[in-house]
């Protein structure tokens, strides 16, 4: 029997494919309804087709020109980027876990593990269950209790995550992206007429009123609704397992520390956990080629976070002359696109020497 605790992608997406192998699985989620409160930006990138076809009416608008934006300078860049409605994505994800045959129990908070027990409490009414747990996975986001209880949460540090979405006259085949030290703020559009506005940076409380009210002048808007929520930076000595208990997406840490998206690396991560369990192959080693995909995303956000603001224009300057690379190439194939990037434009090598810093 496996039990996965955390209701988001990556626990209904493990869950289901542990299921369609003829394992019996049960998913436990906190929240009453999978998908709410919605935490995320809600944008991937077309990778996200090499993983699974999108339900129909989970795209909301599609993205074609990213715009870069520091101080001074601004790069354009072509992009096949999905906006997504984040609830209705988790809510088909746990309704292929359900089809798959996995019992899906909401309201449900994890307390510990013991032996081959998870411990729950049912919120609703307000009593302790047990579950059969032979194999446990913690997909329960970046203060993972799972990890906790496993004496695997080791130091983990965290960036904050804070968006409006907004109502005004925005082009909806523009994604706008603000980059600088310490801080990396967006304005998404779903349409012509709302965008979703944010900001990722330790400091976010102080950056994203000032962001959010530019903004909305800009656009001539008005705020409709907010979101937010913590973002884990990875760490590739973090641990994601002990004995027959697994961690993946958020609660391992796994999320692209340049601009905090956890979705399709989260993604990518349970097709690699099922895989290993099935197989009864070593989950981490599995997980290499993810970690060196994230690590690559570690050094672009360290070298950024060294740059003053000269350097960060010359830098997008430099990335614009270089743009026709990012036609083969998106945000979730960081290497291959630094190394031809590289190529194409050679003086982005001068800005290596700032990961030394």
């Amino acid at each position: 029997m496996i039990t996965v605790i955390g209701g988001g992608p990556v626990g209904c997406y493990t869950a289901a494919m542990l299921a369609q192998k003829g394992f019996r699985v049960s998913l436990f989620e906190e929240h009453p309804i999978i998908g709410k409160p919605v935490q995320c930006t809600g944008i991937v990138t077309d990778e996200i087709d090499n993983i699974f076809k999108l339900e129909k009416g989970t795209v909301i608008n599609k993205i074609k020109v990213a715009r870069i934006h520091s101080s001074k300078s601004t790069a354009e860049f072509p992009v096949r980027d999905y906006v997504i409605d984040r609830a209705k994505f988790d809510q088909n994800l746990a309704n292929m876990a359900e089809h798959a045959g996995v019992q899906v129990f909401t309201s449900h908070r994890y307390q510990f593990f013991s032996g081959t027990k998870a411990v729950l409490k049912d919120i609703r009414k307000m009593k302790t269950i047990t579950a059969n747990a032979d194999i446990l996975i913690g997909a329960d986001g970046p203060r993972s209790d799972v990890a906790k209880s496993a004496g695997i949460y080791g130091e983990r540090r965290f960036l904050i995550g804070m968006q409006a979405r907004i109502s005004g006259r925005f082009d909806a085949n523009v994604y706008d992206a603000y980059i600088g030290r310490g801080y990396f703020c967006w304005v998404v559009p779903e349409s012509r007429k709302i965008a979703r506005v944010g900001v990722l940076s330790k400091n976010a409380q102080q950056i994203f009123p000032d962001f959010l009210l530019k903004t909305m002048r800009l656009h001539k808007a008005n705020a409709i609704d907010y979101q937010g929520g913590l973002v884990p930076l990875y760490s590739s000595s973090a641990k994601l397992q002990a004995g027959h208990l697994y961690l993946a997406g958020d609660a391992a840490l796994q999320a692209k520390p340049t601009t905090g998206g956890g979705i399709v690396p989260g993604l990518r991560a349970a097709r690699i956990l099922a895989n290993s369990i099935r197989k009864d192959i070593p989950y981490e080693k599995e997980l290499r080629p993810l970690k060196r995909e994230l690590l690559t995303h570690m050094l672009i956000r360290k070298a950024i976070d060294n740059m003053d603001d000269d350097e960060l224009d010359r830098l997008v300057s430099d990335a614009h002359d270089a743009r026709h690379v990012f036609s083969y190439y998106g945000r979730d194939s960081s290497g291959r696109l630094l190394a031809r990037l590289l190529v194409a434009k050679p003086s982005l090598f001068l800005y290596a020497r700032k990961l030394l810093y």
